[in-house]
């Protein structure tokens, strides 16, 4: 009954199921993704808290108005939090709730939303900060593009980031403007920030969802504070970032593992090799020359021969014939012709003044699979002379073919 009971209060702190608070506590309902990100024993102390709560007949507009994010809710017997443009001076009391310890990642806007969740630094909008360069109010007017919960949580956590003795460190190894800074998502490692490209720009980690998607954050904001170059640093961002919108993506993939949804270390499918022939159309033989082509023919060393070669993407023209070595939709051509003849060559070619120029190294030079295109460039080729690598896998397709054009001979192993 108490399990049940509990059950279905949960369902009415989120406006769910078929009951529903009684409309002086509506103050206390959250939203679905807010509920579901809080851990078990927050949830049992919101709980409590809701069941504990007093009843009245009437609802007053103050309470209509409150936030419901848990790190504003107002405790029992406090007055309403004020708005920005009334808000007082006065000490935070002992009792006052503090944020989520964790901060699980829902949608995109809802990790922009929870990182900006801090512990609540009461601050006026107009009065100057101890150890901050600015006011709020000379803040946020930077950031006049971002939602001003976003513009708040930052500046809060930047406030306690900078006026907290051992939250901020320079960098051991790095320039002297970087900074190690504490994460409130990370614990136990704390986020690096250094310089960027641009003069006054700061630059925080991958781990960071607000960097990842509005290039600015906390850790940026002290860090340039520490360094005393904040108003360079804010209006670097007014006038390169504020107008653009949020990285919606970069927020999303912010804790994911560089290559989604592959095994790391495997290419993707266009770099892959060509998949092998099957077993029973693999051939592995041994050619001889015809007996009429080493009958007229002396046999002379030959230091760099012509070799039959695999086709692939790369290969385009034909030095012999000019003519392209792939069909016209740039695809590899069907056996026999996916296999090409190729030679170590130091070919001439046009630089940017149109004059010619040998390069300094050999590189292959590519023919058709055909003694014509080969005797065009080199009229002394001779058929027999023609070598087949041991790596080469030919069908009978290819020896038909290379016994036709070339006159080689092939003997099963």
């Amino acid at each position: 009954m108490i399990e049940r009971q509990s059950r279905n209060v949960e369902w009415a702190i989120i406006d769910k199921g078929p009951f529903q608070l009684h409309p002086s506590l509506n103050n206390f309902i959250l939203p679905a993704e807010v509920w579901l990100s809080m851990e078990v024993n927050e949830k049992e102390s919101y709980i409590k808290r809701v069941m504990s709560s007093s009843v009245t007949d009437t609802v007053s507009e103050d309470y209509q108005e409150t936030a419901c994010f848990p790190s504003k809710l107002i405790p029992e017997g406090l007055p309403p939090e004020p708005f920005p443009d009334d808000i007082s001076t006065e000490p935070i009391p002992d009792d006052f709730p503090t944020e989520f310890d964790q901060v699980h990642f829902l949608s995109p806007l809802d990790v922009l939303a929870n990182a900006a969740l801090s512990d609540s630094v009461q601050d006026t909008t107009g009065a100057r900060v101890s150890n901050m360069s600015l006011t709020f109010s000379e803040f946020r007017v930077y950031l006049h593009g971002q939602p001003q919960e976003t513009v708040r949580g930052m500046w809060d956590k930047a406030v306690q980031l900078v006026s907290s003795p051992g939250k901020m460190s320079p960098a051991p190894g790095c320039a002297p403007t970087s900074r190690m800074v504490a994460s409130h998502r990370f614990k136990d490692r704390p986020h690096l920030v250094t310089k960027g490209k641009a003069k006054d720009e700061c630059k925080c980690e991958k781990s960071c969802p607000h960097w990842n998607g509005i290039k600015i954050c906390s850790h940026t904001i002290a860090a340039a504070e520490s360094n005393g170059d904040l108003s360079k640093f804010l209006m670097w961002y007014k006038q390169k970032r504020s107008t653009k919108a949020a990285n919606l993506s970069a927020v999303v993939r912010t804790d994911m593992p560089q290559h989604p949804g592959r095994k790391g270390g495997v290419p993707v499918t266009s770099r892959r090799a060509t998949p092998k022939l099957p077993v029973d159309a693999r051939r592995k033989r041994t050619y001889s020359k015809s007996t009429e082509s080493s009958s007229i023919v002396t046999e002379v060393p030959n230091t760099n021969p012509f070799y039959v070669k695999k086709m692939n993407i790369r290969i385009e023209v034909c030095q012999g014939c000019r003519g392209p070595l792939k069909s016209v939709g740039k695809e590899i051509q069907p056996p026999p012709f996916d296999y090409c003849i190729a030679r170590r060559e130091r070919r001439p070619y046009r630089g940017d003044n149109g004059q010619l120029k040998t390069p300094s190294r050999q590189s292959d030079a590519h023919y058709h699979l055909r003694a014509a295109c080969v005797k065009a460039a080199e009229p002394s080729f001779v058929t027999s002379s023609l070598v087949i690598p041991d790596d080469i896998q030919l069908t009978e397709v290819h020896e038909c073919y290379l016994v036709h054009e070339f006159g080689l001979n092939f003997v099963a192993r």
